[in-house]
């Protein structure tokens, strides 16, 4: 006979993820900070920083940011709805909903990034 385990299952790789996700946090968004401190500064023009993103690299940095930026919260948001919220319909359609606006956030930074729109 088996045991239900509810969401429990998964719950280690998800521990991990989050883990990952904030280390990497750790290290680009200090960066991201620098950057807006500079032009709050008055030190770095717009100019400059757009010159700064149009780079192949940063770009590809920026869309990490944006990942794990986007995986943390979405990790996070989950553990929190899922301990504190037990009527199951209310659960998934708010991760639904928490889903969709993250997918379309990260879909329209994504898009400034990269020059799609």
């Amino acid at each position: 006979m088996k045991h239900d385990q509810g969401v429990s299952h998964h719950g280690v790789g998800e521990w991990y993820w989050q883990r990952a996700s904030a280390v990497l946090l750790m290290f680009l968004l200090p960066c991201a900070f620098y950057v807006l401190g500079m032009v709050y500064a008055g030190v770095w023009q717009q100019s400059d920083v757009l010159r700064i993103v149009q780079m192949p690299w940063v770009r590809v940095l920026h869309s990490l940011l944006l990942m794990a930026l986007l995986l943390h919260a979405y990790l996070g948001i989950k553990v929190v709805i899922e301990d504190y919220l037990h009527i199951t319909g209310i659960r998934v359609s708010l991760m639904f909903l928490i889903t969709s606006l993250l997918a379309v956030f990260g879909i329209a930074w994504l898009a400034l990034i990269w020059g799609w729109a």
